[in-house]
């Protein structure tokens, strides 16, 4: 493959995966109150996989683990930052010194890495803090909103009424 010569590739870019809405009709219905008809669409994505099926929990702990599995299945499809917004886990986690405490998979401030050693034939890996950038910084509530580009409004100023 040259890059210097690009041709047409066959190549699926997919905008939505059947997986991310199974998970959306699970986190809409149990934070609806229907935690016993979001089981189905959630074990779908498991059952997928061969893991065992959920059931017996309670609203609080389905949300947790509907989460984890968007955490798990749609990595690296550019979801977490706008998951982590629409959820406001900013300002339920407090600072980055208040969270150490917690899992890394619950960890929204603190950013690890991944280090890989050992020989080709029995690789190891292990979690470690991320040299370059260790910290996020998140200015609550300000970036859990976008700005409106001007082009989106007529005259080009924005006209604040009260």
């Amino acid at each position: 493959m040259s890059f210097k010569k690009p041709t047409n590739y066959v190549h699926a870019c997919p905008i939505f995966r059947y997986a991310e809405i199974l998970l959306n009709a699970a986190e809409a219905l149990n934070e609806a109150g229907s935690t016993a008809d979001a089981y189905q669409y959630v074990n779908q994505v498991r059952a997928r996989v061969g893991m065992p099926a959920y059931s017996g929990m309670t609203q609080d702990k389905l949300r947790e683990r509907i989460r984890n599995e968007r955490r798990i299945e749609l990595c690296f499809e550019d979801h977490r930052f706008f998951d982590e917004r629409r959820w406001m886990l900013f300002a339920e986690n407090g600072s980055a010194s208040s969270e150490k405490s917690k899992p890394i998979r619950q960890q929204v401030f603190n950013l690890y890495s991944t280090s890989v050693g050992g020989e080709a034939d029995a690789p190891t890996y292990s979690v470690v803090a991320n040299a370059k950038h260790s910290v996020r910084v998140f200015n609550a509530p300000k970036n859990y909103y976008f700005p409106i580009p001007e082009s989106e409004n007529e005259n080009g100023s924005f006209a604040w009424s009260e």
